[in-house]
Order: structure tokens, then C-alpha cells, then sequence
């Protein structure tokens, strides 16, 4: 059997998309799948993350090497200067009385505050709260949102059921819209499905939607990093942001399995 390759399964879930989109939306009683557009939105990490032993071996050699071999650097040259320049002020040998250049120390000053404004932010330091409702959680990791659906009672990411005359792009839009703000807070990846999941229905569920199952196409978008703080909208709905490790235990197995391949930590 010849592998499937990643532009052909791209291929195979496009067309999967087109036709379930015309089947439900020219004649709905032609097709006995329920079809359902889903949104991964993901929040990229904001620091780099901790650096293992090899990590930092390979790094103390590299900059040992770059030390080794290197000039002076504008900041060192700059210091250096300043460093003269005081000297003489010392001994009376310059005729300044007011110094307004902006010095080296004073750069590193302000560098030292707009660090601490960034930590102050991003809460960097307490990746390690508990508060799964919160983006300033494992800052230097990937996180993925997952709300709680009320109908199926399991944790799964925002979608929504298509509507007659709807793309499945329009549907991904209206399914994450409850949450917060498409326009000013998602970088989409595209407008075709990244990935497909399909579930039959138990029979009496089947019988009451006069259904077999569900198919979902999945869709991806990013978190702009602007104000997290203002993002999401009051809603009452349960929503977490978690790690992929975290998402793995949290959505159910066959779920799992279809959503695992499109996600890259």
C-alpha cells in the first residue's frame, strides 16, 4: 500500500469539505450527517523556554568560542568612552559642565526597566499557576483553547452546527465569534480545514436527529499577542487554555487521535 502523503490527505479533506458544504446546504435531507466546523486557536509561546543540560553546555561553548574571537561590541565601545569621558571630567581636563549624551549606563537603566515592565506584564515567574482560565499560564509553551459543550458534556474545542447558505470558513468564524473578537484577535491559518474527525451517533441519539453522526472539519488560527487581559469575552461558558500534554488527558481518546495530527508543540 503506498503512504499517504500530507498534500494528498490536504487534498482529501478539502474535498470532504467541499462536498459535505454543497450536500448540506442545497439539500439538507440528502445528507444524514450532521456537518460541524471546529476552531483550534492557539496562543504561541511568549518567552523561550528553560534549556536542558546539553542545551547549556552547547551554549557556555559557543559563546566561550565567540568571546574568544570577537571584538568590542557598540555597547563595550560605548561604555569604554564614557568611561574616559568621566575620567576627565574628573580631573578637570573638559570643558563640559553638563553631560546630556545619553550614556551606556543609561541605556542599560532604561533596558533594565522595560524588562521589568515585560515581566510585570506577563507575570513572567509564575508560569506555574493554577488558574487554567488564564493566557499567563506555562508562558514559555503553546496553549490551546477547549471549551466544555453543554450537549455532549466533554471538553472540545468552540464549533459550531453548519447553517444553510454557510461556508464551513463562515461557520469556524461564527463558532469562535461567542468567545471573542475574530477580527481583532485571530491570525487564521486559511480558509480550508486543517484537519476531520467523524462519530456516529448511539441509536436512540440517531433516531432523535434523524442523523448518523456528525463529521467535523477542523480549522486553526492563531492568538494575536496584544492585551490578553481584554480578549475573551464574558461568556458563560467553561473554557480552559492548556498545555498539548494537558489537552491529551482532557478531550476524549478517538477526538484525541484525529486532533494530534495537525498539532506541533
Amino acid at each position: 500500500m503506498r503512504p499517504v502523503t500530507s498534500q494528498a490527505l490536504y487534498r482529501r479533506i478539502c474535498n470532504l469539505a467541499l462536498s459535505a458544504s454543497k450536500s448540506e446546504s442545497t439539500d439538507p435531507s440528502a445528507s444524514r450527517w450532521k456537518i460541524v466546523a471546529s476552531v483550534c486557536l492557539e496562543r504561541f509561546p511568549i518567552i523561550c523556554p528553560e534549556l536542558d543540560a546539553t542545551q547549556r553546555r552547547y551554549k557556555e561553548l559557543v559563546n566561550a568560542v565567540e568571546l574568544e574571537n570577537s571584538l568590542l561590541s557598540e555597547h563595550e565601545v560605548r561604555l569604554m568612552e564614557d568611561q574616559k569621558r568621566l575620567e576627565q571630567r574628573k580631573a578637570n581636563l573638559s570643558e563640559d559642565t553638563e553631560d546630556t549624551v545619553l550614556t551606556a549606563q543609561d541605556f542599560e537603566d532604561s533596558s533594565s526597566q522595560e524588562f521589568e515592565a515585560f515581566k510585570k506584564r506577563y507575570m513572567v515567574g509564575t508560569e506555574n499557576v493554577t488558574d487554567k482560565m488564564s493566557l499567563k499560564r506555562c508562558l514559555s509553551r503553546k496553549l490551546v483553547l477547549v471549551v466544555h459543550n453543554p450537549i455532549k458534556k466533554r471538553w472540545l474545542f468552540p464549533e459550531a452546527y453548519l447553517n444553510d447558505g454557510e461556508t464551513l470558513h463562515e461557520t469556524s468564524r461564527r463558532a469562535i465569534s461567542t468567545l471573542l473578537d475574530v477580527d481583532q484577535f485571530l491570525l487564521p491559518y486559511g480558509y480550508a480545514p486543517i484537519g476531520f474527525h467523524k462519530f456516529k451517533y448511539p441509536k436512540p441519539v440517531a433516531k432523535q436527529n434523524n442523523a448518523i453522526g456528525e463529521k467535523i472539519f477542523f480549522y486553526k488560527c492563531q492568538l494575536q499577542q496584544k492585551n490578553f487581559d481584554k480578549c475573551i469575552k464574558e461568556t458563560k461558558l467553561d473554557y480552559k487554555w492548556l498545555t498539548h500534554d494537558e489537552l491529551v488527558q482532557c478531550i476524549p481518546p478517538n477526538y484525541c487521535s484525529s486532533v494530534r495530527k495537525f498539532l506541533i508543540e
